[in-house]
């Protein structure tokens, strides 16, 4: 980059000429570690403790350190190879003991990227390395010298790879990384296939023939979580371990035999810790511009209609090895959403419809659901309010506090999952327009299947429209009576609210500060009360209601 300024070219070019500095410093910091390594003895012990690493790769050290038994003279010789980078500068410190100093060397976040390899060839992973030193001051010394190169190993060692600084290079690069590799004379088939239209989306296909198992992953890395990429190693074998965002299901798990399920994680296993080392640090930067690629593709709807019918064409149903569903949104801000469904091998058709309205829904609570290999995704009502009315079979069965919308794939579940929040928002703005009395007194009538009766209407004494008479009649064993009369200006506005309870649909309407000024007359025996239920057989018809009997209200001054 040019400098014209010489303050601009302080700032903008010292830190290149730093990473320079730091990559030629590294093989000079690492001479003076091996300096400052020695050996130690004590009553017991004899410590021969070599360092070694290659001018090419700096960063990757072998520590041989040789315990000799002073007594008996038999040695024991463990081998750690690890990468500088890994270790945390600040854990690395000293430790006082009895005849001798401590040094330890830790992972970052205790990982066990440390490969220890015993005399007979077995291998294993820790997180930490103990060296020794004769006394404290070359302790500290010994501890200064890592200190130092810790940093310089970290930067070198990033310097040196470069996958590519755009989605579809670090795509290629993984497609050719995550290949067959040999683990205890089993080769572990692994492929990275990245999708042809959508860059971020990618098949995993890991086939392990000792278990004759192959399993395959179809996910998008824009919904891999950044803070679960992580390197797993047991008992020898290494792993790259990711998660999805929230751990949802968004991971498609195959067996390429007819079995499907949704999965929220999965292990990729790779030959070593060096190969996991580089896949993290791709992923690391694959994953923010995955999520630039997925949001660019997403619905941008800019009116609630448009936003309506890009949801109708996206809900259409979905498939599972066990069971076809085929859906129908008719994409209204009061909706109704129809299924049926029918099981592999059974000619039955079971049928199903909710009638909602997307001002209901909560945008903030969408979930996935893939329970036996469906997708559909979840919308839960605010406050899980029991305001989604559905049918099975045609027969009416009571109201629920949530919708599912069946999808075809995640990628369309993605889609919904943009459009819904943007629905819900839009259709609140819409307004509810208030009915008159004539209306009330029509949307209270019950049908006849019904074991009540309710009529609405002025007192007969009535000075004027704001002094009204509810009657409600029950029907059993006996029929009850129950007369309510009240004034319009006594009521509460503000807290008239819609309530399911038992399946059945009410407006609940209180009096101010929750007076006991409601004349109420139950089998004409006199009393006072602070709120009346009127019940409603449709949502939509009690959501009028209340706007018509808040309108009501504010047209009745006291």
């Amino acid at each position: 980059m040019p400098c014209f300024n010489p303050l601009i070219l302080l700032f903008l070019c010292l830190p290149v000429t730093f990473v320079q500095a730091q990559n030629g410093s590294l093989p000079d910091a690492l001479h003076q570690v091996e300096d400052a390594l020695e050996t130690v003895e004590t009553d017991r012990y004899r410590y021969e403790q070599e360092l070694t690493f290659t001018p090419d790769r700096p960063w990757e050290v072998t520590l041989a350190i040789t315990t000799i038994n002073q007594k008996n003279d038999r040695a024991e010789t463990l081998t750690y190879s690890l990468n500088l980078a890994d270790l945390d500068p600040r854990l690395v410190n000293y430790e006082d003991e009895r005849d001798q100093q401590r040094v330890v060397l830790k992972t970052r976040n205790r990982q066990p990227f440390i490969r220890v390899t015993e005399e007979d060839g077995s291998v294993d992973y820790e997180s930490e390395v103990n060296l020794w030193s004769p006394e404290i001051d070359r302790a500290k010394t010994l501890r200064d010298h890592f200190r130092e190169a810790i940093p310089l190993a970290e930067t070198a060692w990033e310097a040196d790879f470069t996958p590519g600084d755009n989605l579809t290079d670090l795509q290629q690069w993984m497609h050719e990384a995550v290949r067959p590799f040999e683990r205890e004379a089993t080769t572990i088939d692994v492929q990275w296939e990245p999708d042809a239209q959508l860059s971020d989306v990618v098949t995993l296909t890991v086939t392990d023939p000792d278990k004759e198992e192959t399993t395959q992953y179809h996910f998008s890395l824009a919904d891999v979580a950044r803070n679960t990429v992580e390197v797993k190693v047991s008992r020898g074998d290494v792993s790259v371990q990711l998660a999805a965002i929230g751990r949802e299901d968004l991971i498609e798990e195959s067996d390429g035999e007819g079995s499907l399920q949704y999965t929220d994680g999965l292990d990729l296993p790779v030959s070593g810790l060096d190969e996991a080392r580089r896949l993290m640090q791709s992923l690391a930067a694959a994953l923010p511009l995955a999520q630039e690629s997925r949001d660019a593709r997403m619905p941008q709807p800019t009116e609630l209609a448009g936003a309506l019918t890009q949801l109708a064409e996206l809900v259409t149903g979905t498939v599972t090895p066990d069971a076809e569903i085929e859906a129908t949104l008719a994409a209204e801000p009061l909706a109704t959403l129809e299924t049926s469904r029918t099981d592999l091998g059974k000619s039955e058709v079971k049928t199903s419809r909710h009638l909602f309205a997307f001002a209901d829904l909560d945008p903030a609570k969408l979930t996935l659901n893939t329970r036996r290999g469906e997708l559909a995704v979840v919308a839960t009502t605010t406050r899980g309010a029991d305001y989604v009315q559905y049918w099975e079979d045609d027969e009416m069965k009571g109201y629920d506090d949530e919708v599912a919308f069946p999808v075809r794939s995640l990628e369309d579940s993605r889609k919904v999952r943009t459009l819904l929040p943007f629905i819900i928002e839009h259709a609140r703005e819409l307004p509810v327009v208030a009915q008159d009395m004539p209306w009330l007194q029509s949307a209270l009538e019950t049908p006849d299947e019904e074991s009540f009766t309710q009529e609405l209407s002025l007192q007969s004494d009535a000075q004027g429209d704001c002094q009204w008479s509810f009657l409600l009649t029950e029907s059993g064993r006996k029929t009850s009576e129950t007369l309510y009369e009240f004034n319009l200006y006594d009521l509460d506005a503000a807290k008239i609210d819609i309530e399911v309870k038992g399946g059945k649909l009410s407006l609940t309407i209180p009096t101010l500060s929750r007076e006991k000024i409601i004349n109420v007359y139950k089998d004409n025996e006199p009393a006072f009360t602070e709120e009346m239920q009127w019940r409603f057989t449709s949502l939509s018809d009690a959501r009028t209601a209340a706007e018509t009997l808040r309108a009501r209200i504010a047209a009745c001054p006291n």
